[in-house]
């Protein structure tokens, strides 16, 4: 008894320093500051209050720099996010089975960003990312099992995409033109880079046969119809 209440009381100011450590903004973002320095995104806790979320370039004055892992971690709500070019980090998990998150957008700006392995991992109604002109490194399984995930724009300023960093996109469609990198990387993975060499377009010209050689034979029919009836008569 007396070794668990000793316990209890080391325990109690790390528990503390633990409650404590973090402050919440009035537009529900979780945060800490860094050092003194930088603001570090833990949580959003707004739930069904917003479904478009702005995640501010700075707080108490602070740049906020990072987004820390599992932060939108599964949050049922968010729709579209968008994402301060003070962010230099996105860790890992961030936004992983937000399954409801449809648009993400990277504000331009200056310096660098990396997208962590697996940040946007199993966000099944994600069908839009616009890249900033930061140099940006996309990590592994980034973007993983993103499925609705359609046209995507890479600009030249792309410096690396990791291995399998859209994994499992079926719909993805890469616009990169500018981008060397993106270019290698939808080689070697048989990316499409033109609508003509996609899927959709397959089944546009599957069922446009279709529909083409279907009214040619009722075409047919018809006028072997008529030349029936003349020749009876």
């Amino acid at each position: 008894m007396r070794f668990r209440s000793l316990l209890l009381l080391l325990l109690l100011p790390i528990l503390m320093l633990c409650l404590c450590s973090f402050k919440e903004t009035d537009d529900f973002f979780r945060y800490e500051i860094i050092d003194g320095k930088e603001v570090h995104i833990i949580a959003f806790v707004g739930e069904s209050f917003s479904n478009n979320v702005e995640i501010p370039k700075e707080i108490d004055g602070y740049k906020v720099t990072t987004i820390k892992e599992g932060a939108f971690y599964n949050n049922p709500y968010i729709k579209k996010v968008v994402i301060p070019n003070t962010v230099t980090t996105i860790e890992r998990s961030s936004f992983a089975y937000c399954e409801d998150l449809e648009t993400v957008i990277f504000e331009d700006g200056d310096g660098e960003i990396l997208i962590s392995e697996y940040s946007f991992e199993m966000c099944f109604s994600l069908r839009k990312v616009e890249f900033s002109n930061r140099d940006t490194f996309i990590d592994d399984y980034a973007f993983e099992n993103c499925k609705m995930l359609g046209k995507v724009y890479f600009p030249e300023n792309i410096i690396n995409i990791g291995y399998l960093a859209f994994n499992g996109c079926e719909s993805i469609l890469f616009d990169c033109e500018d981008s060397e990198v993106a270019i290698k990387y939808a080689e070697e993975h048989n990316i499409p880079t033109d609508f003509f060499m996609t899927d959709d377009f397959l089944i546009i010209v599957a069922v446009s046969s279709g529909v083409i050689l279907f009214i040619v034979l009722i075409i047919i029919y018809k006028i072997r119809q008529k030349y029936k009836k003349k020749k009876n008569i």
